[in-house]
């Protein structure tokens, strides 16, 4: 039996993350959840849980998206970053893209955010 996907949220709203992790699930993806809200978090979730894909807001109140994006690709270049805000915008997205994040989608849009993560996890 396959171990469920694990996805490492660095999101500060609660609801936010439980509104994916439903969207996924009636999605079908079995998928176990962590959330990390600072640098420290994000880091100890690397050695501790071993994410299968990072799920990153743009902005939170004790990191940056972009360092979170930083620390990502320096503790595991090979793992999938999606970023999930409602501020990071065509521009923003784009530049994502060029810095090495696998994707974004903009907060809401439950329908894409769930047909990327399925790509980006493979399911």
């Amino acid at each position: 039996m396959q171990r469920p996907t694990r996805i490492l949220f660095v999101e500060d709203s609660e609801e936010d993350v439980e509104l994916c992790q439903i969207a996924l699930q009636r999605a079908g993806l079995d998928c176990d959840i962590l959330v990390a809200e600072d640098e420290r978090e994000l880091r100890d979730a690397f050695a501790a849980f071993d994410p299968d894909l990072v799920v990153c807001d743009f902005r939170l109140p004790t990191l940056d998206g972009w360092e979170a994006l930083s620390i990502t690709r320096e503790l595991r270049p090979d793992i999938p970053f999606l970023f999930s805000s409602g501020t990071i915008g065509r521009e923003r997205g784009r530049e994502a893209l060029e810095r090495g994040a696998s994707g974004y989608v903009e907060k809401g849009n439950q329908r894409e955010f769930v047909n990327l993560v399925l790509q980006l996890v493979g399911a």
